[in-house]
C-alpha cells in the first residue's frame, strides 16, 4: 500500500477575545480579525481576536448571546464586551465552548459583512446567524467558522 498523507496535527482555536479601539493591537499570541463588528453603526470600534494552537481541547462551537443580562449555558464561556457597544443596538456577546459533544474543534474563524442579511459564508464555513449589528443599523455582519 502506498504511503498516504494524513493531517496529524492541525491548529485549532484555543482562545477568543473581543477588543475595542480602532488602532488597538491584539493581545500577545492573538490574531485580530480586521473587520469592525460595529461597521457603519457609529458605535465603538470592536474587533474579535483569536488564538490558535495545537493543544487540545480546542473551541468546538461559537455563538452570539443576546440580551443585556444573558448568561451563557453551563460549560460555555462569555466575553463581557457588548459587540454593539456605543451603537445602541441589541446587547450581543461572543460565547464559546470546548465541549467535545459539539463536534470537532474549530480551525478558523472570520467575520463577513455585506449590504443584505442573506450574505453567504465562504465555502466550508458555517455562518452564526445573528447580525452583529442587530438593531444598530450599519452593515450586516456575521461571524463564521470552519471546522
Amino acid at each position: 500500500m502506498e504511503n498516504a498523507n494524513y493531517i496529524n496535527n492541525v491548529k485549532v482555536l484555543i482562545g477568543l477575545q473581543v477588543i475595542t479601539g480602532k488602532d488597538t493591537n491584539p493581545p500577545p499570541g492573538y490574531t485580530k480579525i480586521p473587520v469592525d463588528v460595529n461597521g457603519g453603526a457609529k458605535g465603538e470600534y470592536i474587533y474579535i481576536c483569536y488564538r490558535d494552537g495545537k493543544t487540545e481541547p480546542g473551541i468546538t462551537m461559537v455563538n452570539i448571546l443576546q440580551g443585556k443580562d444573558a448568561k451563557p449555558e453551563p460549560d460555555w464561556y462569555k466575553d463581557d464586551t457588548d459587540l454593539n457597544k456605543g451603537a445602541h443596538g441589541e446587547y450581543l456577546y461572543l460565547t464559546w465552548t470546548m465541549q467535545t459533544c459539539c463536534g470537532d474543534p474549530i480551525r478558523h474563524i472570520i467575520v463577513i459583512e455585506g449590504d443584505k442579511s442573506d450574505i453567504q459564508p465562504p465555502t466550508g464555513y458555517t455562518k452564526v446567524n445573528v447580525d452583529l449589528n442587530k438593531d444598530a443599523g450599519g452593515k450586516f455582519i456575521y461571524l463564521c467558522y470552519l471546522k
